[in-house]
C-alpha cells in the first residue's frame, strides 16, 4: 500500500489582469492575498494535466526556468487523479 499524499503550501488571490498563460506564473504574478508560503523552484518538477473530456492525461517535467517536457500521455478515466509517472524521483 502506498502512503503517498498532497498537501497545500500556497493560496493566492491573484491581482486583477494576472496573467497565468505561463506554467510558472506564480513566480512574477502579484497576488492581493496570500496564505502560506509562495514555491521557490530551484529544481525541476513534475506536473500532470488530467484532460478528462478526451480520457486522457500528460505528463512530464517542468524546469526552473519553465521550460516544459513533456514525457508521455496516458489513457485516464474521471475519477483517476493521479497518473503515475516512472521517470519521478520520489
Amino acid at each position: 500500500m502506498v502512503k503517498e499524499r498532497s498537501q497545500l503550501i500556497w493560496t493566492a488571490r491573484l491581482a486583477d489582469g494576472a496573467k497565468t498563460d505561463s506554467v510558472l506564473f506564480f513566480k512574477e504574478t502579484k497576488a492581493s492575498e496570500e496564505s502560506g508560503v509562495r514555491p521557490v523552484l530551484n529544481s525541476r518538477l513534475v506536473y500532470f494535466h488530467v484532460m478528462p473530456h478526451i480520457g486522457a492525461a500528460s505528463y512530464g517535467f517542468i524546469g526552473p526556468d519553465g521550460t516544459v517536457t513533456e514525457l508521455g500521455t496516458k489513457d485516464v478515466t474521471m475519477n483517476e487523479e493521479v497518473v503515475d509517472i516512472p521517470e519521478e524521483q520520489k
